[in-house]
């Protein structure tokens, strides 16, 4: 009878692994599963070794044969990218420690971010308890571009797409400007001319009206002084 209450609980604990092995988190969040109380890693959502081999080279009887030995491994045995990044910022006792629930029955969620920019990731590490004294830690990491990543592509798409628009009407502007400009510059250098008495310096330029009467007004006080 005792061994059938083990077994139930190894069974329930083997199915809580399984689940845990064939989750999905978002598109590329990582879900992981720690004993608090020996800081023990049970079983994640990536395909890693929660046991970890070594070799001991004093084994056997007279202590000269080498044996592996296994140990179950913690938070820091992980090579993972995004839990690494989780450790490096939050620390490893943060997240053993969070969720402490002073209730053995009582389990809450503990949620916050870490890293900058469009690197940020959203953690939430749920605790697990039970009148038997398991002590569990389920910690969720998904990084914020799972959902965001469509967001982020259209504003930039965007951004682009405004710039080019901008260019091209200051392109637009500045063609505009020339062309409207080149006649006014035309206009004032006659006007200018016309002002000081001054003829065309272009000679494939016809006099122009105010040229012609100038000429007109020398040759009348010529005429007038001869006579």
């Amino acid at each position: 009878k005792a061994n059938i209450g083990v077994f139930a609980s190894d069974f329930t604990t083997e199915n809580l692994l399984a689940y845990l092995s064939t989750s999905v988190v978002a598109k590329t969040g990582k879900m992981i599963l720690v004993e608090t109380k020996s800081r023990n890693v049970l079983g994640a959502t990536w395909n890693e070794s929660a046991v970890l081999v070594s070799k001991r080279t004093d084994c056997g009887d007279f202590k000269n044969e080498t044996c592996d030995v296994h140990t179950m491994a913690t938070l820091d045995n992980f090579t993972e990218p995004i839990l690494r990044d989780a450790v490096d910022a939050l620390g490893g006792d943060y997240l053993y420690a969070c969720n402490d629930a002073a209730n053995a029955s009582e389990a809450v969620s503990c949620k916050t971010v870490f890293g900058k920019g469009r690197d940020r990731v959203m953690v939430d590490i749920t605790g697990i308890r039970d009148r038997f004294g398991l002590d569990l830690r389920l910690i969720v990491l998904i990084p914020e571009r799972d959902f965001l990543q469509e967001v982020w592509e259209r504003s930039d798409l965007a951004a682009i797409i405004a710039s080019v628009v901008v260019a091209a009407l200051i392109g637009l502007s500045v063609v505009v400007v020339y062309f409207v400009l080149k006649p006014l510059k035309r206009v004032e250098e006659q006007l200018y001319a016309s002002a000081n008495l001054e003829g065309s310096n272009d000679e494939d330029d016809v006099q122009s009206l105010f040229t012609e009467v100038a000429n007109i007004q020398e040759a009348y006080k010529k005429m007038s002084t001869s006579l």
